[in-house]
């Protein structure tokens, strides 16, 4: 239970709490996955980041192209309401039904909450987001989304979509439109020194969105027609576990068809753009 709400006005207060309170403490965007079941927090008392200015969109350099700097409190419906961010972020982000929802869901509270069922942060592991984060000790560094949710630590402050992305598309399957999605799946390529990189990432598979490497490969190095390799391929690297939700195999075959199918469209995006 929630007993102390804390106000930070900067972000060295902020962290100065967290250092004294330690594992007593959490940091609270909007307290949409905090204050909810099944993630509803535990702990004690409560640092709002409401006051600390992370509430931007920018580019994320001069005279770059495409790159963007999001602050983490930026909320998904004001993702969506930015008409220069990339397509492909502000349809995932889009893929929470609920617009009230939106509103009170922040970027970077959902790569904290780092849960099985996140929506948008497949899109992010797919297209090579960052992450800025700044320690208890004021130490900060930027890393790869992926690289944090293998070992999360501090706070994060800024969300970064690179410059090298060129295409991104989301989808996924649920039993509602409102509900949770069984398996989401985003397919992202990014243009790095004149080639294309895919990077493939799903949610509902495991215990939390993950990143399929092996297949990501095996696109890069095939012709993209083998739609059937490739989603045999995806099917061979998920282990999913049968839940309320649908069978461990059920879960299996949509990632494989979802994959094959956002391939797909890729694959014509690119003939129209050849």
């Amino acid at each position: 239970m929630i007993r102390e709400f804390l106000l930070p006005e900067t972000l060295q207060e902020a962290l100065a709490m967290k250092e004294q309170h330690g594992d007593q403490a959490v940091y609270m965007a909007s307290g949409a996955r905090l204050n909810a079941a099944p993630t509803k927090t535990e702990k004690a008392i409560v640092i709002s980041l409401s006051r600390l200015g992370l509430q931007s969109i920018k580019p994320s350099g001069v005279g770059l192209e495409g790159g963007w700097e999001i602050g983490a409190m930026t909320t998904l419906q004001q993702v969506i309401d930015h008409p220069e961010l990339p397509e492909g972020l502000r349809e995932a982000a889009g893929l929470i039904f609920s617009r009230n929802m939106r509103n009170q869901i922040t970027l970077g509270g959902e790569i904290a909450a780092n849960l099985q069922a996140c929506q948008i942060v497949p899109a992010l592991l797919a297209m090579d987001a960052e992450v800025d984060v700044v320690s208890d000790s004021e130490e900060s560094c930027r890393m790869m989304v992926e690289a944090w949710q293998q070992r999360p630590y501090g706070l994060i402050t800024n969300v970064i979509v690179p410059t090298t992305l060129g295409w991104c598309r989301s989808e996924k399957v649920g039993k509602s439109c409102a509900g949770l999605p069984i398996v989401s799946v985003s397919l992202a390529v990014n243009i790095k020194d004149g080639k294309q990189q895919f990077g493939i990432a799903l949610a509902g598979v495991a215990d939390k969105a993950i990143r399929l490497h092996d297949v990501e490969a095996l696109i890069t190095g095939q012709a993209l027609q083998d739609r059937e390799a490739i989603e045999e391929a995806v099917a061979k690297s998920v282990f999913p576990e049968t839940d309320f939700l649908g069978s461990a195999d059920y879960k299996r075959h949509l990632s494989s068809v979802l994959v094959g199918l956002l391939v797909a469209e890729f694959q014509e995006f690119n003939g129209r753009s050849n």
